[in-house]
């Protein structure tokens, strides 16, 4: 299991129990929190209610979430045609869904632009 599905199975572990996850983050300190997802959520609404369950609960706890897509294929070959549709649809999949939702919902398009996708400069930059 990797670390995005330990988060994920621990997430819904504890929320099973009656722990409101965000609420205890909230009580810790946390103003904020970055939920890394690497589901096809074009294609899995399920992932996609899962998501939206997390971010209503942040916002409802007083934590700004931060969507994060963690895309290998992107980070990989960034200029990947494939890679790139794929990631355009994601986004437009994750804009449409949440676009009537607080201005508290955050989005970091890539998660660090390291690797292959930290040399591609110009093209990260293209209005």
């Amino acid at each position: 299991m990797d670390e995005l599905q330990k988060m994920h199975y621990y997430y819904f572990y504890w929320r099973s129990k009656g722990v409101n996850v965000p609420s205890l983050f909230k009580k810790r300190g946390f103003s904020n929190v970055r939920i890394r997802v690497n589901e096809d959520l074009v294609s899995n609404k399920t992932a996609l209610l899962e998501l939206d369950e997390v971010v209503r609960n942040c916002l409802k706890a007083g934590i700004i979430p931060i969507i994060s897509y963690s895309v290998d294929q992107l980070r990989n070959n960034p200029t990947d045609p494939e890679a790139i549709q794929g990631f355009i649809e994601w986004w437009v999949v994750i804009a449409k869904y949440f676009r009537n939702t607080s201005y508290l919902l955050s989005y970091d398009l890539i998660i660090e632009t390291s690797d292959s996708v930290g040399d591609q400069r110009t093209l990260l930059n293209q209005g």
